[in-house]
């Protein structure tokens, strides 16, 4: 729904238009956002020290963050994090109990929040269209804004056979299927032109084909207009297929920032790591760092168990280990074995007189034969415990001496009769674990 229906200010509340206002003047226009997007370096939007409340509850604490002209934020966190609340703030819909918001650089001031709201644009999970046609809602925005009747015509036009739905410029809204009411908001809220979009898990309700194509449309769509937007959103193929950076949202407060990559590969706590998804955790302490990569001993195993990891970190720190369960491989232990003989017989084939004389070679240790030759740093035999299906994947339960959670496809629990009681290896490369301060 385009900013210009949501709810006014009260007469009397000091919100008026000024266009010789300070924010009136420093408001740049659209092309020149465009030419800064395309940086993707000044900065659109700031927010400091925002904090919300509610009934004298915190609901909302950012100390800093900011907007970059161009880019898209997108927001996650579980239901009751506070992401709608963050994008209220951005509306100016609530007044924050604390904290300022900065728009190019200056302060926003009540007396600007009109025109401020003229550059925004807004689309819900419900796409909250008005009685008339698709033609009529799509033409609401620019009316409402004062937009010349001459111009009016064409730009609805244009936004309709952009969102692909030109055909249905007659149709009544009442008609419209989930995916064709949701183009129709979208092309509502681009069509006044906007500085800035908010969206509140625009696709939400709609099918997985539908929200998959939609999503891919958006991505283009946003690049091409240079369009700053933040998005709210549960899905991780969203996060990573729209957002230049990502905000981890946990009860209220910002918990890490950064691009979708770094964030979902690199949580910032355990709590961030078990929100996106991270099932193994394994708390211990670095005995060991050389060249990039540690090793860690797992608290409370027996006979104790290490664990490799990527990174740069001092012996003695005592850590979390995380593990995503879609980085986990599982081989049953024949497979393993084969794979492990393969590369030790090249090894042995290509070394030199003096490796085939190492040590290395002549190591008795069962478990050093099994797992020496596989690719991978980490490699635990285990039981599995439990197959629950996912959909087209399945989460797999292994005991390891420690808890190991894997996702695998049906095929795979197929070809390896993954079941109860079923003899397997997991195995998990060294840059695939990330470490966290353990507290």
């Amino acid at each position: 729904m385009i900013s210009s229906l949501w709810p006014k200010k009260g007469a009397g509340d000091g919100v008026t238009a000024s266009p010789a206002s300070p924010l009136s003047e420093a408001l740049p226009t659209t092309e020149t956002a465009q030419s800064a997007g395309s940086a993707g370096l000044e900065c659109h939007l700031a927010l400091r020290g925002i904090r919300a409340e509610r009934e004298g509850n915190i609901v909302l604490d950012v100390p800093g963050l900011e907007l970059y002209r161009g880019e898209v934020l997108v927001v996650v966190g579980p239901n009751g994090a506070g992401k709608s609340t963050l994008l209220r703030v951005l509306g100016r819909l609530e007044q924050p109990a604390a904290g300022q918001l900065l728009y190019a650089g200056a302060p926003l001031r009540r007396s600007d929040e009109l025109t401020y709201r003229r550059r925004l644009a807004a689309v819900f999970q419900e796409p909250l269209l008005l009685h008339g046609s698709v033609a009529d809602n799509v033409a609401t925005g620019l009316r409402l804004r004062g937009v010349p009747r001459r111009e009016i015509r064409p730009r609805v036009e244009r936004w309709l056979h952009r969102l692909g739905i030109a055909a249905l410029a007659r149709r009544s809204v009442h008609t419209l299927s989930g995916g064709e009411a949701q183009r129709v908001s979208l092309a509502r809220a681009f069509a006044v032109e906007p500085e800035l979009i908010l969206l509140d898990e625009p696709f939400a309700s709609l099918d997985a084909p539908t929200r998959a194509a939609l999503t891919a449309e958006m991505r283009d769509l946003l690049a091409e207009t240079h369009t700053t937007a933040v998005w709210v959103t549960h899905e991780r193929d969203e996060a990573l297929t729209l957002g230049h950076r990502m905000v981890v949202l946990l009860d209220g407060r910002l918990c890490q920032v950064g691009t979708p990559t770094s964030v979902f590969g690199q949580p910032a706590n355990t709590e961030v790591a078990a929100f996106l998804g991270v099932e193994t955790v394994l708390r211990g302490h670095v005995t060991a760092a050389d060249q990039g990569t540690v090793t860690v001993a797992l608290d409370g195993t027996t006979p104790p168990v290490t664990v490799a990891a990527a990174g740069a970190w001092s012996v003695g720190s005592q850590v979390y280990a995380c593990l995503r369960p879609e980085d986990v491989t599982l081989l049953t232990a024949g497979a393993a074995q084969s794979e492990a003989d393969g590369s030790d017989a090249h090894r042995a084939a290509t070394a030199g007189p003096d490796e085939q004389e190492s040590p290395r070679w002549l190591l008795d240790d069962v478990q050093h034969r099994l797992f020496a030759g596989l690719s991978a740093r980490n490699a635990w035999p285990g039981q599995v415990q439990k197959v629950e299906p996912r959909g087209l994947l399945a989460r797999v339960a292994v005991d390891c001496g420690f808890p190991v959670i894997a996702l695998v496809t049906r095929a795979a629990v197929d070809e390896l009769d993954l079941a109860p009681g079923r003899a397997v290896v997991a195995t998990a490369k060294a840059t695939a674990i990330h470490l966290v301060t353990a507290a």
